[in-house]
C-alpha cells in the first residue's frame, strides 16, 4: 500500500524531494564534501565531479545523433534466450539447464527457472528468467542478486535448496576440486511487450544477462564483495561488454532467425543497423568505454572462443569487488585501458573512438 501511495500520487513526494535534496546537502557537508555529487563520485574511480563532467565534455564534441532501425522479426523471444545459451557454452563451457519450480517458489508463472551447469564444476549457480510484461510487475529491466556466493572451505561446493520459495543452505555438498563455495541465485526481470523483441530489446536482455554472469561466475571469499558488488562504474562493463555480443554478426546468427521462415538474420541488415549505431554515437555516453576496450583487445577476433571466455572469467569476473578495480581492469586487458587525471581515473577512450571512426588521421 505504502509503495501504491508514493506512486500514484508524485505532486505529494515534491516537499519529500526537497527535504532529501537538503538532507543529502548536509550529509555531504558533514562528511567533508563541497556537493552531494562529491560525496557521491568520491567512492569510484573518477573520484570528482569535475573529472566526470570534463570526460563527459570531451565525449560530446565527438558524438552526432542519428536514428538505428530495427527488423524485430528475426528476434523471436526463445531465439534470444536460445542465444544466451550459446554465448555461455561457446564462452564459458557451460550450459543453461531448465530446473522444476517447487510449488511457491516462483512469484509469477511465468518465471523460468535455470542452472549454470558446468561439467567439471557442477551447478555454478540458479538464475531465475521473468521476462515479459504484465501488470503490476516491477518496471523496466533489472538485475537483483537475491542470494551472493562465499567460500566454504578448500574441499567442497555446497548448493542452496530452494524450500517453498525461501533459499536456504543445502544440506548436500558437491565436491570441486580444492574448492568450496555457497551457490548463487540470480533474478533477471526485463518487461517485454510482445514475443518478438526489437534490437534494442535484444541488447537490454544481453546487458541485464552480463550483469547476471558477472553474479554467478564470482567467486569470491565473501559475499559481500561478490558479483556485482564493485565499484559503481565498474559494476556496468561487463554488461556494457555483453552489449557488443548482440551486435557481432558471428553471434547473431547463431540464433537470429525470421519468425516464419527461418532465415538467418542476413548479414547486409547488421551492418546497416551498426552503421546506424554509429551515425548514433550519442547512445555510447550511455555505456563505459572500459567495455569497449576489453572487446577490442580481447573479444574481436574471436568472441565465442573458450579462450575468450577464460580470460574473461579468470581475470575479471569471478572476482568481483574482491580486488581493486585498476588491478582487475589492466590484468585483463594490460596497458592502454585507463587514464590518470586529476587524481582519478577515467577510461582510455582510444578504442571506442576507433570503434565509431572518430580517431584523426
Amino acid at each position: 500500500m505504502a509503495y501504491i501511495q508514493g506512486n500514484s500520487v508524485p505532486s505529494a513526494n515534491i516537499g519529500v524531494l526537497d527535504k532529501l535534496i537538503a538532507t543529502r546537502h548536509e550529509i555531504a557537508q558533514i562528511m567533508g564534501c563541497k556537493s552531494y555529487a562529491e560525496f557521491a563520485v568520491n567512492p569510484n574511480m573518477a573520484s570528482s565531479p569535475d573529472v566526470v563532467m570534463s570526460f563527459l565534455l570531451e565525449m560530446s564534441e565527438m558524438v552526432r545523433p542519428n536514428a538505428e532501425k530495427v527488423v524485430a522479426s528475426y528476434f523471436p523471444l526463445q531465439q534470444c534466450i536460445e542465444g544466451l545459451r550459446v554465448l555461455v557454452e561457446s564462452l564459458f563451457g557451460v550450459t543453461f539447464r531448465s530446473v522444476p519450480l517447487i510449488p511457491g517458489e516462483s512469484w509469477h508463472p511465468d518465471v523460468l527457472k535455470m542452472s549454470l551447469y558446468h561439467p567439471e564444476e557442477g551447478d555454478l549457480g540458479y538464475l531465475y528468467l521473468d521476462l515479459s510484461l504484465r501488470t503490476g510487475k516491477y518496471p523496466g529491466c533489472a538485475h537483483f542478486a537475491i542470494k551472493g556466493g562465499r567460500r566454504i572451505s578448500e574441499t567442497e561446493y555446497q548448493l542452496p535448496k530452494i524450500i517453498a520459495g525461501e533459499i536456504v543452505v543445502g544440506v548436500g555438498a558437491f565436491v570441486l576440486g580444492r574448492d568450496l563455495w555457497n551457490s548463487h541465485v540470480v533474478a533477471l526481470v526485463c518487461n517485454f511487450s510482445t514475443v518478438r523483441l526489437n534490437h534494442w530489446e535484444v541488447e537490454t536482455l544481453f546487458h541485464e544477462f552480463g550483469h547476471a554472469l558477472h553474479s554467478l561466475l564470482s567467486r569470491t571469499d565473501y559475499q559481500h564483495f561478490s558479483g556485482t558488488r564493485v565499484v559503481l562504474d565498474l559494476a556496468e562493463t561487463p554488461s556494457n561488454l555483453f552489449e557488443y555480443y548482440a551486435w557481432d554478426y558471428r553471434v547473431l546468427k547463431t540464433f537470429a532467425r525470421h519468425y516464419s521462415t527461418g532465415e538467418v538474420i542476413p548479414e547486409k541488415l547488421v551492418e546497416s543497423m551498426r552503421g546506424a549505431k554509429k551515425m548514433f554515437a550519442a547512445t555510447e555516453l550511455q555505456r563505459q568505454c572500459f567495455a569497449a576496450t576489453i572487446w577490442e583487445k580481447i573479444c574481436e577476433d574471436d568472441p565465442l572462443s573458450l579462450a575468450t571466455g577464460s580470460s574473461l572469467r579468470t581475470r575479471f569476473l569471478q572476482h568481483g569487488g574482491a580486488k581493486d578495480p585498476t588491478f582487475l581492469l589492466n590484468d585483463v586487458v594490460g596497458d592502454g585501458i585507463l587514464r590518470y587525471r586529476d587524481g582519478g581515473i577515467v577510461p582510455d577512450i582510444t578504442s571506442l573512438c576507433r570503434e565509431m571512426d572518430l580517431l584523426q588521421g
